[in-house]
């Protein structure tokens, strides 16, 4: 007979397995969307983005006009 402990432990080992093939594939999904923004020039610069969010700072921050 099998004992507890070990059932826990194999129950334990097929959770994190099946976690880690989900995060493999998320990271997958993501990484050819990403790939696929690049294709459609859908990219902004560094310093665009930095503008951006120095922008959004300043609109939802406490130094609101």
């Amino acid at each position: 007979m099998v004992e507890f402990a070990t059932l826990l432990s194999r129950r334990g080992e097929a959770f994190h397995a099946g976690l880690l093939h989900k995060l493999t594939v998320t990271n997958r999904v993501q990484s050819d969307k990403g790939r696929q923004a690049i294709d459609e020039g859908r990219v902004v610069s560094r310093d665009e983005a930095e503008k951006k969010v120095k922008e959004w700072l300043k609109s939802s921050g406490p130094n609101q006009p």
